[in-house]
C-alpha cells in the first residue's frame, strides 16, 4: 500500500525508529526526534544494502518513487553487465588460453618455491662446509681448511713462497697449573696476533693443539722470518694474569721456503727447525742457534723469549 502525503505528514513521533512501507523495498523511516527519512532497501552479490533518497517533505511520496524506479533501472544494469563481464571470464578460464596462463602461474610458484628451497640448502650447505674448515676456538682454519686453501690455490701444489710454524713452549704445564680454560685463551691470542700478521693473502691455520702454521704467497725466507719475529715479540711482552700471579709464555718457530711445485711436504723441515730450537734450548739455556733443513727448505727457529 502507498504512503499518502496526509500519512507521511502526520506519522506520530514514538520512543524508537520506526518505517511506513510504500513498496519495493521503499518505506519512510521516522525517528523519536520527529525527523522523516525515505530509503529504500535492496539486495546486490547477495547482499542487502540501503539507499538514502532525502527527508520528508523535502521529498514528496511522488518524488521518492520516482526515485526508486530509476535506482532500480540502475541496479539492474548494473547487474546486467556484472553478469556479463562474469560470464565472459568463466569462458576465457575454461579456454585454452586460460588454462595455460593458469599452468603456467602455478609452474612459476612452483619455481619459485624450489628456489627460494635451493637457495637457503646452498647456503645451509656453505655455513656447514665452512665450519668443517674452521676451527671453533681460534677462528682461523684447520687442518682440513688449510689443506683446501692451498690446494685450490696452487692447484695441489704451493706457489713460491714461505711457511711459518710456531708451537708453543711447555703448553701442557700452563694446562697442567692454571686449567684449559686458561690455556685455550693463550691459543686464541697466540692465533690472534697470528691472524694480524698474516692478513692479506697470507692464511694462518691451527694445525692441531698448540701448534700454528701460516702460508705466505710470493714472500722470502727473510719476509717469513720478520713476521715470525714480530709475532714472537708480541707474544713474548704479553703479561698473562689469570688465575693467580702474572706469567709469561713463550713459543718456537720455524720458518721453510717453498719454491713451486712443492706441496704441504715442505712443512716437516719447518717442524725439524723448531725441534732442534727447542732441543738446543734445554741444552744450552736461553739462546740457541739458527737451524737449517737440507736442500731447498730451509728452516730457522726462534724462542720467542727476551
Amino acid at each position: 500500500m502507498s504512503i499518502t502525503d496526509l500519512e507521511a505528514r502526520y506519522a506520530p513521533k514514538r520512543a524508537r525508529d520506526y518505517m511506513l512501507t510504500d513498496g519495493g523495498g521503499l518505506h519512510l523511516l521516522v525517528r523519536p526526534n520527529g525527523t522523516k527519512l525515505w530509503r529504500m532497501k535492496y539486495r546486490f552479490a547477495d547482499k542487502e544494502k540501503l539507499l538514502s533518497f532525502g527527508p520528508y517533505p523535502e521529498v514528496s511520496p511522488a518524488d521518492a518513487r520516482l526515485r526508486r524506479a530509476e535506482a532500480k533501472l540502475a541496479l539492474h544494469s548494473v547487474e546486467a553487465r556484472s553478469t556479463s563481464v562474469a560470464a565472459s571470464m568463466g569462458a576465457w578460464s575454461a579456454s585454452v588460453w586460460g588454462q595455460s596462463i593458469a599452468l603456467a602461474g602455478l609452474f612459476i610458484s612452483i619455481v619459485l618455491t624450489l628456489a627460494t628451497f635451493l637457495a637457503e640448502s646452498l647456503d645451509l650447505a656453505e655455513r656447514f662446509r665452512q665450519d668443517a674448515h674452521v676451527d671453533a676456538l681460534t677462528k682461523l682454519l684447520n687442518r682440513r681448511g688449510f689443506e683446501d686453501y692451498v690446494d685450490k690455490a696452487g692447484m695441489g701444489t704451493v706457489h713460491l713462497g714461505a711457511m711459518v710454524i710456531a708451537d708453543i713452549d711447555h703448553f701442557k704445564a700452563v694446562n697442567d697449573s692454571l686449567g684449559h680454560q686458561a690455556g685455550d685463551g693463550v691459543i686464541a691470542t697466540f692465533a690472534a696476533l697470528f691472524a694480524e700478521n698474516v692478513a692479506g693473502e697470507g692464511r694462518a691455520a691451527r694445525m692441531g693443539g698448540e701448534e700454528l702454521m701460516a702460508y705466505l704467497p710470493f714472500a722470502s725466507l727473510e719476509q717469513a722470518r720478520e713476521t715470525a719475529e714480530a709475532i714472537r715479540m708480541a707474544f713474548a711482552q704479553r703479561v698473562w694474569g689469570m688465575a693467580g700471579p702474572s706469567w709469561q709464555c713463550s713459543a718456537s718457530f720455524g720458518a721453510t721456503a717453498v719454491h713451486p711445485g712443492e706441496t704441504l711436504a715442505t712443512a716437516p723441515a719447518a717442524r725439524r727447525a723448531i725441534v732442534r730450537g727447542k732441543t738446543q734450548r734445554s741444552q744450552s739455556g736461553r739462546g740457541g742457534r739458527p737451524s737449517f733443513g737440507p736442500g731447498r727448505c730451509r728452516g730457522h727457529h726462534w724462542r720467542s723469549g727476551a
